[in-house]
């Protein structure tokens, strides 16, 4: 398998491209997005970092490497175990938070300060899986936590809390906070 193994993530850098150009109308150049977007200049590098991770022995610290110089520069964590599919795009590189365990599809569009991923199963051994299906928009702010399974055609809003799964061609929005506890005053 050779070379071809780690190559696979940045054969993707294509379709990544296409679709940044698609989702601004055509208005810039291809030339353009590669020089000046910085949302694509994220994805290049989690390319990069998912490529050099398949790489035998010396690949896992080369993409570490990535990992923390996109941390450093971007304020961004994703995770060069992620497995995202071709057409990745990110609105607003800043504050993006995506675990190891995720696992997206085609067109996966990601605005600033989202997370993804985290709360392990409680009792369990194994870790949350986050699946996200194929053509899913996640809004600003938004945070994917647990075991979850995200359908195709999803749309996630801004400021969502998802904690359970949302099937094909759902749209989520908001969460609502509950007082669990009043604090007393001092001097009560």
């Amino acid at each position: 398998m050779g070379w071809k193994k780690w190559i696979g993530p940045l054969a993707y850098l294509a379709d990544d491209l296409q679709a940044e150009f698609d989702a601004r109308g055509n208005e810039f150049s291809k030339l353009y997005v590669v020089l000046f977007h910085t949302g694509f200049h994220l994805v290049v590098l989690v390319r990069l970092q998912s490529a050099l991770r398949l790489i035998p022995v010396i690949g896992p610290g080369l993409a570490r490497v990535v990992f923390v110089f996109t941390s450093i520069i971007r304020g961004c964590e994703v995770s060069p175990a992620a497995s995202i599919g071709p057409g990745f795009r990110v609105g607003h590189p800043l504050g993006i938070v995506i675990g190891s365990h995720v696992r997206a599809g085609r067109n996966l569009t990601v605005m600033h300060h989202v997370t993804v991923g985290g709360r392990r199963n409680v009792g369990s051994p194994r870790p949350a899986v986050q699946m996200i299906g194929d053509d899913v928009v996640i809004g600003t702010g938004a945070v994917l936590l647990g075991d979850i399974e995200i359908g195709s055609n999803v749309v996630i809003g801004a400021q969502a809390l998802v904690v359970e799964s949302v099937s094909d061609r759902g749209v989520v929005f908001g969460h609502k906070g509950r007082v669990i506890e009043k604090k007393q005053r001092s001097g009560d």
